[in-house]
């Protein structure tokens, strides 16, 4: 699954976009998903997942 996000890009001084603030945003709003989200793995007792079509 694939989210698109809309947001400011953060630039350096001179406007190239700061990459390094780019991936330490990624890695942070990922923990906090981790941290909510469940997969059908992690829980048995619901069976193999959700319904195919």
């Amino acid at each position: 699954m694939r989210r698109l996000e809309f947001a400011e890009l953060p630039k350096t001084i001179s406007g190239k976009i700061h990459t390094v603030e780019l991936r330490a945003r990624e890695r942070d709003d990922a923990a906090a998903v981790a941290a909510t989200e469940w997969r059908y793995e992690d829980l048995p007792e619901l069976g193999d997942g959700p319904p195919r079509r």
